[in-house]
């Protein structure tokens, strides 16, 4: 395991010389003797801490840490001024300037390994931090990771749930803990078929049964992590479609048994389904949304809450404006037709395929021939199911051919297949003509290509 980096700065050679001693056992040292040394060292080590002396010639400590904090390279850099000076106001002046700590001169070693472990924790401490954030926000993203409808829903609906979460009364620290978890609400729409959540109109009464089990699915994954968060996203996840009267899912929870968190995202996942347009529905005026929001108090929300959304109405449309331009960003619409959507696509991208599996004729002549094989299949299947009236066996087969259609390049079939796949009953024999069609096509490219 690497030895962590420590830069230490001083211009008297017998200072840098008990650090030596100190430090060497532990740690990797670089030392400098002046400020302009410590900076290209800093900035091109990029050391995990800096002990930095304050009273050096021609640039002194502080104006080494303010440059330190101003370049991107070195700003997260800890500082700690080791110093003979004690005086409360230049202890001050050094955090002002971006230190996190003081050590006096003379230096005592068991005080300087304990200050430099315990901000090299702190720094360990933050960087998990960052991370288990990333993560969190991976796994909101993953459960609308098919779902084209709903853009930046998730992040926008924390927002709102924060709003009304500070009108409630919770503290900081629920507040931040709610705004993760809230994004962790759908998690478990990973578990619903494409053709549902892409489905470009109301969905059927069976395909309705299906979406709701998207909450246990979402429960049970977030429960399994013990993190406040995901328990929270759990909790959140399961009870955030249940009722207040008890008309809701999956549990037909009643009032306050339905969780606390479950209440306060509930309100906000409706209002924000209300305000965005959706392929099977037109936006709603805030106006509108609003009066909704308050008629379904004490049926569908908690009345005490719905109360506190209404007095976060201003944060609310200041949540609602800041995220509407990356609303307009990221919305597809699943609706239009394949010709618009595929007009500008080749048949078969070869570059694709060569990233994929290399130049090497014999091994391009392989990967085509199997694919075809696969292809042949899934058409035979789909031909069969299509005379019976067997759609989602029709679906399946495309599903199965869509991923692997874009992977060897073949974006024109892979759109084909995403089209069968949401395609209603009605229209799903048109769609599959297209895809038919579309099949050929590959075929005369691979033709070419083997040739």
């Amino acid at each position: 395991m690497r030895k962590k980096l420590i830069l230490a700065v001083d211009d008297t050679p017998e200072n840098l010389d008990v650090l030596k001693e100190i430090l060497t056992p532990h740690y990797s040292l670089k030392v400098a003797v002046n400020g302009v040394a410590a900076l290209k060292i800093a900035a091109s080590q990029i050391p995990d801490l800096i002990l930095l002396d304050v009273m050096m010639p021609d640039m002194d400590g502080y104006e080494v840490c303010r440059r330190l904090k101003t370049n991107p390279l070195t700003a997260a850099i800890p500082v700690i001024f080791v110093t003979a000076l004690s005086k409360s106001e230049d202890e001050a002046i050094g955090f002002d300037v971006g230190a996190v700590d003081y050590i006096t001169k003379p230096v005592s070693p068991p005080i300087v390994l304990r200050r430099i472990d315990t901000h090299l924790s702190l720094v360990r401490t933050e960087k998990l931090n960052v991370l288990a954030r990333s993560a969190i926000r991976m796994v909101g993203e993953l459960g609308h990771f098919n779902d084209t409808d709903t853009g930046q829903h998730i992040w926008r609906m924390a927002a709102y749930s924060v709003a009304i979460a500070k009108e409630a009364g919770c503290s900081a620290e629920m507040l931040e803990i709610l705004e993760m978890a809230a994004a962790l609400h759908d998690t478990g729409k990973i578990g619903i078929p494409d053709f549902i959540l892409k489905a470009p109109r109301k969905l059927t009464k069976e395909e309705f049964q299906i979406m709701m089990t998207h909450c246990k699915v979402g429960g049970d994954i977030l429960g399994k992590l013990d993190n406040p968060i995901f328990q929270l996203g759990a909790e959140i996840a399961l009870a955030h479609h249940e009722k207040w009267d008890g008309s809701g899912y999956p549990y037909g929870l009643v009032g306050e048994n339905i969780p606390f968190s479950a209440r306060i995202v509930a309100i906000a996942d409706v209002y924000d389904a209300l305000t965005m347009a959706r392929t099977y529905k037109d936006k709603w005026s805030i106006e509108r949304a609003f009066d909704e929001i308050k008629r379904c108090s004490g049926s569908h929300f908690d009345p005490e809450l719905v109360e506190c959304f209404l007095r976060a109405q201003d944060e609310i449309l200041e949540i609602q404006e800041k995220w509407n331009p990356a609303e307009k960003d990221t919305q597809v619409n699943v609706g239009h037709s394949l010709s618009a959507k595929t007009a500008d696509k080749i048949t078969l991208d070869t570059a694709v395929l060569a990233r994929l599996i290399g130049d090497e004729p014999t091994l391009i002549n392989k990967f085509l021939l199997d694919f075809r094989d696969s292809a042949v299949k899934s058409l035979a299947q789909m031909r069969t199911a299509h005379a019976a009236s067997e759609w989602e066996v029709i679906r399946g087969e495309a599903h199965r051919l869509k991923s692997s259609s874009r992977a060897i390049g073949a974006e024109n079939l892979g759109e084909c297949c995403e089209q069968v796949e949401l395609a209603s009953d009605s229209a799903i024999g048109e769609k599959y003509k297209e895809f038919d069609a579309a099949l050929n096509d590959v075929f005369v490219e691979f033709d070419k290509i083997r040739t």
